[in-house]
């Protein structure tokens, strides 16, 4: 099957958003730990820093779908390929060599 370029550009935006979130996420956990040291040493109460974890959470969960393209169409992209490839014809030639002696 052959994408268009309009489903490349969503695959590219896709991974662009997931390398991102990973960067996000990492400086999420150093503010969290750091909130929690700070706690530790009274410089923060837990009270704060219960709502503080809790928003870290949240947007850390929530960061794929504000930066990213909307889940359906990549749902939607996944079923069109999917479907393509159950109906495929498999090569002679591939079916041949693949046959365990």
């Amino acid at each position: 099957m052959q994408l268009t370029k309009k489903e490349l550009a969503l695959i590219a935006k896709a991974e662009k958003s997931m390398g991102r979130a990973k960067v996000y996420r990492v400086v999420l956990l150093f503010i969290l730990v750091a909130g929690f040291a700070s706690m530790f040493y009274g410089f923060l109460s837990p009270d704060y820093f219960a709502y503080l974890a809790f928003t870290i959470v949240m947007f850390a969960l929530l960061l794929p779908q504000l930066d990213g393209p909307p889940y359906a169409q990549l749902v939607e992209l996944l079923s069109r390929v999917r479907a393509s490839a159950e109906h495929q014809e498999i090569d002679p030639l591939v079916a041949v060599l693949a046959k365990k002696p």
